[in-house]
């Protein structure tokens, strides 16, 4: 980031990775690395995407922010877009309407959901 300050990137997941091995769904992360990222470098931000298909992983995301000081919050719900992953999403739930449910359901204010579906997209974009 620090060679390329103009390239923008997301992380996509947040962070969560899956692997499968011998039958079983392990999960690693590095979430906390990508917000020290995020809050290191301008153009750095970090998708919902497959992640969002289960409640648990936006309490964690709520926690997360809540323990960040004012200005750190801000500016990482500045940098968290909302993503669909349809197909693969369709793994673990049985609708997109039930990943938008669990999404609507999540303990985020309407302000944070907008930025995250709308206001951030587009500044990653454009």
């Amino acid at each position: 980031m620090e060679k390329y300050p103009k390239l923008k990137l997301n992380f996509a997941h947040f962070g969560k990775q899956y692997f499968r091995k011998l039958g079983m769904l392990p999960v690693t992360e590095w979430q906390d690395d990508i917000v020290d990222l995020i809050l290191k470098y301008p153009n750095v931000y970090a998708d919902l995407s497959f992640s969002g298909a289960r409640s648990d992983f936006y309490k964690k995301l709520r926690k997360t922010l809540d323990s960040q000081t004012s200005d750190d919050k801000e500016k990482l719900s500045k940098r968290i877009i909302f993503g669909s992953d349809f197909m693969i999403n369709l793994s673990i739930c049985d609708s997109y309407y039930d990943y938008l449910q669990i999404f609507d359901e999540a303990e985020f204010s309407p302000e944070e959901k907008h930025l995250f579906c709308s206001v951030n997209p587009t500044r990653f974009m454009f």
